[in-house]
């Protein structure tokens, strides 16, 4: 299985995560942030949160977290200017 397969899998399993992850730069981008990085909000959320997943893997895989940066480019354009990337496998996935 693909690492974008097992993302949409486990975003499948888990539509929570993304909602989480789309609120918390809201609440970013409402403070004033202007630009975030994904790792950072994935680590608060995990802190915080402490997110209970379908997962057998790690909670909330590090493999996914790019993933989740493209998603939220197609579904709220209007954040995902507000999320810097890097190029990653994702990018070739797609």
């Amino acid at each position: 299985m693909s690492n974008r397969e097992k993302f949409q899998q486990f975003h499948s399993d888990n539509p929570h995560i993304l909602q989480e992850i789309i609120r918390m730069v809201e609440q970013a981008v409402q403070s004033g942030e202007k630009k975030l990085g994904i790792r950072w909000i994935v680590e608060v959320l995990r802190w915080n949160k402490r997110v209970l997943t379908q997962s057998e893997d790690f909670k909330l895989p590090n493999a996914h977290i790019p993933y989740y940066t493209r998603l939220i480019d197609r579904v709220r354009p209007d954040l995902g200017h507000h999320i810097t990337r890097a190029t990653s496998q994702a990018d070739f996935d797609e």
